[in-house]
This record gives structure tokens, C-alpha cells and sequence, in this order.
């Protein structure tokens, strides 16, 4: 496992999922919702919130299904 899952230009978001997922917090088709301060698709104050499903090597997927 690299020290560091994030690749300069990842998503945020998708990085975290993934970083949990090789951390062995996460497993293969959890449900999981996740929070974000991001400058500009939260705008002030607003957090960033997207629900996703964890998929094959903690790859963040449409949680439908």
C-alpha cells in the first residue's frame, strides 16, 4: 500500500473513499457519505455532500443499485 493514496488533481472526495478503503475502515459495497468544506462547489460556508458506494480498490461509485 503507498504511504500516500492521493495523486496530484484527484478528486478530493474520491481520494478520502479510497484513503479510508486501503486504511481497512471501509469494505467493497459500503454506503458511505461524505463531507467536504470545498471552496468552490460547497460556496460559503457551505459543505460539499455526496453519498457514493464503494467499489473494486475503494473506487467511489453511483450508490443506486
Amino acid at each position: 500500500m503507498p504511504a500516500i493514496p492521493i495523486q496530484k488533481g484527484d478528486d478530493r472526495l474520491a481520494a478520502a473513499v479510497r484513503a479510508a478503503f486501503m486504511g481497512g475502515v471501509l469494505k467493497v459495497g459500503a454506503l458511505v457519505v461524505v463531507l467536504a468544506g470545498h471552496p468552490i462547489e460547497g460556496g460559503e460556508g457551505y459543505p460539499t455532500i455526496r453519498v457514493v458506494r464503494v467499489g473494486d480498490g475503494g473506487r467511489s461509485c453511483q450508490p443506486n443499485g
